[in-house]
């Protein structure tokens, strides 16, 4: 019977680790409806210490790269974020800096497209963000004016 009840404990523990996610993501589209933040675009990968979209392209290895959409709850804070990347545990972490006050109808959010798109550092449960944190480059790894 004890080796039911641990069996079960770490099969919901497992769960709850699998469900929560961290990831860069390239914002190409932002939009307002019902009261919640929809937006668009597609996870970013690292590679040889240059931020790019995960996308292969030439090789035969042909990763596809799907358009994600997010709704954000209108309780979902922006902070500016910092990223980091520790070399022993090889993954990425996001610290949050000041906090966005307007969200995201703050300037940065503005002219948000495929040609100008915005580097957020997301956390989700499932399909439900619980922190956005706006990275300081824009778009494509190239470093933006604040």
């Amino acid at each position: 019977m004890r080796t039911i009840i641990a069996g079960c404990v770490l099969a919901v523990f497992s769960l709850g680790l699998a469900v929560a996610d961290e990831f860069l993501f390239s914002t190409t589209k932002i939009e307002m409806k019902d009261g919640k933040t929809v937006i668009t675009g597609k996870k970013i990968a690292f590679g040889f210490g240059k931020i790019k979209v995960k996308d292969k392209d030439k090789d035969k290895d042909k990763e596809e790269v799907k358009e994600m959409t997010y709704t954000i709850d209108a309780s979902v804070k922006v902070f500016k974020g910092k990223i980091s990347f520790n070399k022993e545990d090889k993954k990425i972490t996001a610290e949050a800096g000041d906090p966005i006050e307007t969200g995201f109808k703050d300037e940065a959010f503005k002219d948000v497209s495929a040609e100008k798109p915005v580097n957020l550092y997301l956390t989700t449960e499932g399909d439900k963000v619980t922190k956005v944190y706006l990275m300081k480059g824009k778009g494509k790894g190239k470093p933006k004016d604040q």
